[in-house]
């Protein structure tokens, strides 16, 4: 059995066919799928309309590889209704699994590291600056590439390695997302998925008892 483990794709109502296209290639491969945080973005769109938007098509693939869904910063459960039963399985805002010879520690990542939106509320489902943040991101990585992510989001990862080292039992590792930087570092114990999103996409396997990191760009 492989499990593909994917973060940060923030779906809204607006559709993207190449993402789309990416996302149906990457998940129809695994057997199973987590999802860890930021699937849809709550901060963007209802629940409502994501759920009857083109990314529906998304659905019966990943009820069909029996997905666990982990709630993020955009996608809070409160945000939500029992419709998620259409994408997932299970849904959680944290979990372990043990997979070969590995324990997993899997969560979002934003209650280690809070961002902006914890500490002032009415930024949360603001569409506008959301926008702004994601044109920001778009061009910062036009223009520097997967450089833009190192400089712009390398702090944050520290932060959740920080934590891995001090607050996570020495024998797991900790995945997480939200930083949208992906990493994999089994020395320091830790695992990042990254993001899909502005023709880049990056995200975990685990196949034949090995964690291994994937980073593309899609079409």
């Amino acid at each position: 059995m492989n499990i593909t483990i994917i973060s940060d794709t923030h779906l809204s109502h607006r559709f993207d066919v190449r993402k789309y296209k990416y996302l149906v290639s990457i998940l129809a491969s695994a057997d199973r799928v987590i999802i860890n945080g930021d699937f849809w973005d709550g901060y963007l769109t209802s629940f409502d309309q994501f759920v009857t938007s083109p990314w529906k098509k998304l659905f019966p693939l990943l009820k069909k590889k029996k997905a666990l869904y982990l709630f993020g910063n955009h996608d809070k459960r409160e945000y939500s209704d029992t419709r998620i039963r259409l994408f997932c399985t299970q849904a959680h805002t944290e979990m372990k699994l043990d997979f070969g010879r590995y324990r997993l520690h899997i969560e979002h990542g934003d209650r280690v590291v809070p961002l902006i939106d914890s500490y002032i509320p009415w930024v949360q489902r603001h569409a506008f600056l959301t926008r702004i943040a994601q044109n920001y991101e778009r061009v910062g990585l036009s223009i520097l590439g997967t450089r833009f992510l190192l400089l712009e989001y390398t702090k944050h990862n520290n932060r959740m390695k920080e934590y891995a080292r001090t607050s996570i039992p020495h024998n797991a590792i900790l995945l997480c997302g939200h930083s949208h930087l992906p990493e994999l570092s089994l020395s320091k114990r830790f695992a990042n998925s990254g993001f899909i999103n502005h023709g880049y996409g990056s995200y975990l396997r685990i196949d034949k008892d090995e964690l291994s990191l994937i980073r593309e760009q899609y079409e």
